[in-house]
């Protein structure tokens, strides 16, 4: 099939392209549907490769066409191929298990195209990022260049923090993608039953072994995060190439720390021909989809093509690419409108500490006392926007002790402004009636007395005090994942503190042991001691 691609815009000068769609068969026999793009004037051509779950990625020919102009114009062809048991492709899809073999077989059957010239470009975010990670340990020699949008390496961060189940992920998406074409029996409340060991026979009907092992093995020093299941072969693959990778993530996606994490871990001779680029937004890195909230930070804006502008830096088609610096991080500083470039996510040279008070207050000073609240997690509190270690970013919060079972504590307007920056955190000194139980904090931004969410983090006693006995202080430590953010002048800065995060992590039962197996839960009487519990943020002038 011959088709002409005349840019998004419809408006570009044409580009003869030959269309051809293919079941392409894996090891196995199951065969997967592939579409290839390619310039009809070109005798071989690298490719940029796309493997998708949804079916957004589909054969509407024109549309793909037109979308994606700019690799054809650069001499490139595009591979969309829809992974196994979605869409148009045969086989039952078991999420993450299956792709790395998969990759691999396609890898090999498009370097033997007649037309292909051996080089690949991995390109993807979310999911589609993943399908990537998965096989990219192995270093494939026709690898030349990736982009990798917000997307963890690690498994375990993408489905708990400190223990806690994260539900956005492995709760609606999950269910939703695994054995994609089958019913499903799903609703979030579905993570209030015990024990929670039950969950795939209730909504999938039958066991799901993918889904049960992860519920087992809340510990991230479990060995089961080393095995592929738990998604061993996806740790460090990055950091095995020799080509350049360009990151990309956003400071209210669910994978922020993840990403910063990679990046941070990456050997220095792979770091210098790479780049990550952290937008202010959400999942929705791009800032597309009329979120233009920020100026001068949607990528349409201050790096079209960016995409495209990268595999030609890759293949040698440019000596630089453009807006990023090669071995940097370029981040946009929120509130401030403008972009940093720096090596890494540095800590504010500067700590700000205010003291929770028992009068609901945060203050340079601290007072003595005690703020006591019922926590029932047969009603666990809700909470608007998953701030940046689950879906929903930040949003506008209800107003501060909007619940028995949440206490707010808030600053005074400030008087100077700052830039928050880096990784902050919470100490906090608890009590409870329980053996044990968790406390939640989220940390938000009160403009005009509207309250923004910003970050959180969630600790049960006994992840530190494996020991805790009812009744007794014990203190924990929760830290915050990167942020810049500039204060000002009558901004004023708030704490919630709790012990549920609805619907975000699956409640504590209040009972100890392994939460997948317990089989009741009950109302715990918790305390927080506002003598030595703060608030420490890094900031800069």
């Amino acid at each position: 099939m011959q088709l002409t691609s005349y840019g998004s815009d419809g408006m570009q000068p044409p580009i003869d392209l030959i269309i051809e769609e293919q079941m392409m068969p894996m090891r196995d026999g199951v065969k997967l549907y592939t579409l290839i793009v390619r310039p009809a004037n070109r005798e071989k051509v690298p490719l940029v490769f796309l493997r998708s779950p949804y079916e957004g990625i589909k054969p509407v020919y024109q549309e793909t066409c037109n979308w994606h102009y700019s690799a054809f114009k650069s001499g490139f062809g595009v591979v969309l191929q829809h992974c196994r048991g979605t869409a148009r492709s045969e086989g039952k899809n078991l999420t993450y298990q299956q792709e790395e073999a998969d990759g691999l077989d396609t890898l090999d059957a498009l370097c033997a195209l007649p037309y292909s010239n051996g080089e690949i470009y991995p390109n993807g975010g979310s999911y589609l990022s993943s399908v990537h990670l998965s096989y990219l340990k192995h270093a494939p020699k026709c690898i030349k260049g990736c982009v990798l949008a917000v997307q963890d390496d690690t498994r375990y961060r993408i489905a708990y923090r400190n223990g806690f189940l994260k539900i956005g992920l492995h709760g609606s998406w999950f269910a939703k993608m695994y054995n994609k074409k089958a019913e499903k029996n799903y609703t979030d409340d579905a993570f209030r039953m015990l024990p929670l060991s039950g969950f795939s026979k209730a909504v999938f009907g039958e066991d799901v072994p993918i889904l049960d092992n992860l519920l087992m093995h809340p510990d991230e020093n479990d060995p089961y995060w080393q095995t592929q299941e738990g998604g061993g072969n996806f740790v460090d693959a990055l950091n095995r190439l020799d080509v350049p990778v360009l990151l990309f993530t956003s400071w209210f996606d669910i994978y922020t720390g993840g990403v910063i994490d990679m990046w941070n871990r990456m050997p220095a001779a792979l770091k210098a021909k790479s780049a990550l680029v952290i937008t202010p937004y959400d999942h929705g890195y791009t800032g597309g989809n009329g979120k233009t909230a920020y100026p001068f930070a949607r990528l349409d804006d201050v790096w079209k093509d960016c995409c495209q502008d990268w595999a030609n830096f890759a293949a040698g088609k440019k000596d630089t690419p453009d807006f990023v610096e090669l071995g940097k991080v370029k981040y946009y500083s929120i509130n401030e409108g403008k972009w940093i470039t720096a090596d890494h996510i540095n800590e504010g040279k500067t700590e700000k500490i205010w003291f929770l008070n028992s009068n609901g207050s945060l203050g340079s000073t601290a007072d003595t006392g005690e703020v006591s609240y019922l926590y029932n997690p047969f009603a666990p509190a809700p909470f608007k926007g998953g701030c940046c270690c689950n879906f929903g970013g930040s949003q506008e919060q209800d107003p501060p002790n909007s619940r028995y079972d949440i206490k707010s504590f808030i600053s005074e307007p400030l008087e100077e402004s700052f830039l928050m920056l880096g990784r902050s955190h919470v100490k906090l000194t608890i009590k409870s009636d329980c053996e044990d139980t968790c406390f939640y904090v989220r940390l938000s931004r009160v403009h005009n007395g509207i309250a923004y969410g910003l970050r959180d983090d969630i600790l049960s006693i006994c992840k530190k005090h494996p020991d805790y006995t009812p009744g007794t202080e014990a203190e924990l430590d929760f830290m915050m994942d990167e942020i810049a953010i500039r204060f000002f002048p009558g901004d004023q800065i708030r704490l919630d503190v709790s012990s549920s995060a609805w619907p975000h992590y699956v409640p504590h039962t209040n009972c100890k042991g392994l939460f997948a197996l317990q089989t009741q839960a009950k109302v715990a009487h918790n305390t927080i001691i506002t003598g030595p519990s703060a608030l420490i943020l890094h900031t800069e002038a």
